[in-house]
């Protein structure tokens, strides 16, 4: 499959590099190397791909690349976030053209450089973090981890996406050094339900950062 979608971006003037893992995606998306992601549907975990988005300054086209279009499945990744679902069998005309509409919608987007919530501050640029003016001293894999978190509150991110986007890597060990972040992270920032936000586990296979009443309709209103 990635030959046949490297020829056709090619013959379109498009540059592509494969990424065999996600912590080398993660680290391209993190140092603002790549345009666009073009993924295959199989390999999408619940979470990943607002976890691309959130290791990035700048806005993140996403095209998920699938043998056949319509669905559970495409209606899933769209609701990921994914900005098309693109047909293998396509032509490549229509191929090229649906990618160069999704790079065009994405032209007037401004990067994102800190996060403001529910008197939380992020600064990517300076890895501060402060509380209510506070400022709260985090390691880099905590800032990570509160940037992501931070980024799409009210959202179910996987274990796997978590740990990949934080510590590089999936699996058993990976998911309890990320315990650990989780647990210290909460601690730094008092992220209990007293204070309006709390990170909670679901179903055993993630977490949600949940924003809670007074915050609610803040949340709400900077997410419109």
């Amino acid at each position: 499959m990635y030959g046949q979608v490297l020829d056709v971006l090619a013959r379109h003037g498009f540059h592509c590099i494969r990424f065999t893992s996600d912590a080398d995606l993660l680290e391209a998306l993190a140092s603002n190397l790549s345009t666009v992601v073009l993924a295959a549907r199989s390999e999408i975990a619940a979470g990943s791909i607002r976890s691309w988005r959130a290791c990035r300054e700048r806005a993140l086209p996403v095209i998920i690349l699938s043998p056949a279009v319509g669905g559970e499945s495409t209606v899933r990744v769209l609701d990921e976030g994914a900005d098309d679902v693109v047909a293998l069998a396509m032509g490549h005309d229509e191929f090229a053209a649906r990618l160069n509409a999704v790079l065009r919608a994405y032209q007037a987007d401004i990067p994102r450089h800190s996060i403001s919530l529910a008197g939380f501050e992020f600064d990517v640029e300076l890895k501060m973090a402060a509380d209510r003016g506070r400022i709260v001293e985090l390691t880099p894999a905590e800032f990570s981890l509160a940037w992501l978190l931070f980024s799409c509150p009210g959202t179910f991110l996987s274990r796997d996406a978590l740990s990949m986007a934080v510590c590089g890597r999936a699996g058993d060990i990976a998911s309890r050094t990320l315990e650990q972040h989780i647990y210290k992270l909460r601690r730094k920032l008092k992220l209990l339900p007293d204070r309006g936000v709390q990170i909670r586990m679901a179903s055993g296979r993630g977490y949600i950062l949940e924003i809670v009443e007074p915050f609610v309709q803040e949340a709400r209103e900077r997410g419109a």
